[in-house]
């Protein structure tokens, strides 16, 4: 591969990432355009993630001590111990800084995991919404049987992506409790890029589902267009980070997936 290729692939590798990142922005600023029609679809959910988030951060400040403490006491293993025990010495202050890391990931994936579960059908329709505003989608007329699939499907696709997260989080999680400083690194850095690829593919995977897409048809189209896939699912992961940013970001999120999704297929 000579390097002018390859300098065009990581090229277009950051300029996708970048699209895809600025996608979160571009969705804060429609949804505000368009707050009157999109109210009810927002303030509802936006209510509940913030009673989840309260909830979780009051968790997370109980239960992060406990389980620095429980991972310094001493095991029944004492060969177990000595390997511990040598840490203590040297990286006490890194392994802890990391333990907590890890208990506040876990803590938050699991709530929004279950904010995603419970707003599913929210989600889908503000994500709908959105195309139908933008032109993107035409609207389907209201009746009973649509909304009770619409309902299914979107509690499918969530149980779904769940259960990729899972399969890949919960051996890292696993390991970054029983082996000290590499396994929290692994947790970190490999459960970070996981988490961001597989968000980035939920915000945008309502619109293939939408359009009778199957699953493989819908893999294939995230992998194609995998830089900002990442960057709209790292968008969303850094109002993590900030103490109630997703409680007010997350319909920017769904919106900024409808976006990036409807001119990902008009280059395609």
């Amino acid at each position: 591969m000579s390097t002018t290729t390859t300098t065009k692939q990581a090229l277009r590798t950051v300029v996708g990432f970048s699209d895809g990142f600025a996608c979160l922005f571009r969705g804060m600023r429609f949804v505000w355009q368009h707050r009157p029609s999109l109210g009810w679809l927002i303030y509802p959910p936006m209510l509940l993630c913030a009673g989840m988030v309260i909830a979780a951060g009051f968790g997370i400040a109980h239960g992060v001590p406990r389980l620095v403490d429980g991972f310094w006491s001493e095991p029944s293993l004492e060969a177990w111990w000595g390997i511990k025990h040598f840490f203590w010495q040297w990286l006490e202050v890194p392994v802890t800084l990391l333990l907590g890391l890890v208990a506040v990931l876990g803590s938050l994936l699991a709530t929004f995991a279950l904010f995603s579960l419970l707003t599913a059908a929210f989600c889908d329709a503000l994500s709908e919404k959105v195309e139908v505003l933008r032109g993107t989608f035409e609207a389907r007329p209201f009746s009973w049987s649509f909304l009770m699939k619409d309902i299914w499907e979107s509690l499918r696709l969530e149980i779904s992506h769940l259960g990729f997260k899972l399969v890949w989080l919960l051996p890292l999680f696993v390991g970054s409790l029983l082996i000290p400083v590499i396994g929290q690194v692994l947790y970190v850095v490999g459960g970070g890029y996981i988490l961001a690829r597989r968000t980035g593919m939920d915000y945008l995977d309502w619109c293939g589902a939408r359009r009778g897409w199957n699953t493989q048809k819908r893999f294939e189209f995230m992998r194609r267009h995998r830089p900002a896939v990442l960057g709209l699912g790292t968008a969303v992961l850094l109002t993590w980070a900030i103490p109630l940013a997703f409680v007010l970001l997350w319909p920017a999120a769904v919106a900024g997936g409808a976006i990036l999704f409807s001119e990902l297929c008009e280059d395609a």
